[in-house]
């Protein structure tokens, strides 16, 4: 369902093909990172998983620093920025990971990503409620897609892996 959204950008040009490459990507990244965390919040508690993440991550992006110099020559940090970067750390990354975390102890795994899949829906309404874009008969086809996978993946057997 989700293919159908951007299928003639492929077919037309490679205009979006990084960006939505990302998107897919991103989504499955976010999936294993969901099965994978189901198996290890029997052991430890939520926030040293998202501890551990984060100081990892700082670990593998420290050699990326070193690439951006150049960028760094442009850019005149403030406090202002500083302020930004500490609401997105906190806010954004740290509060979205916990409670993430949170709703996989609570509704389980399949249900939570069941809701990854929902985003393309959330962005075709908003792209006819709030830019005006026409719906047509592949939107609507896609959404029917989208929905009938979530919902076949919710009604799957409970003790199967996914």
């Amino acid at each position: 369902g989700t293919f159908l959204l951007f299928y003639k950008d492929l077919i037309r040009s490679s205009l979006h093909f990084r960006g939505d490459l990302l998107i897919f990507c991103s989504v499955i990244m976010f999936i294993i990172y969901s099965f994978a965390y189901r198996r290890i919040m029997k052991r430890y508690k939520g926030t040293f998983i998202i501890y551990r993440i984060f100081l990892l991550g700082i670990i593998f992006l420290i050699p990326i620093i070193f690439l951006e110099i150049p960028l760094y020559r442009t850019i005149r940090p403030d406090f202002k920025s500083a302020i930004f970067i500490f609401f997105l750390a906190i806010f954004c990354s740290f509060l979205g990971y916990y409670l993430w975390n949170l709703v996989i102890k609570k509704l389980g795994v399949k249900l939570t990503t069941n809701f990854i899949l929902l985003i393309p829906i959330i962005s075709i309404v908003t792209g006819i409620v709030v830019l005006g874009e026409e719906y047509n008969s592949n939107l609507i086809f896609a959404t029917v897609l989208i929905l009938s996978g979530a919902y076949l993946t919710s009604m799957a057997n409970k003790e199967s892996y996914f």
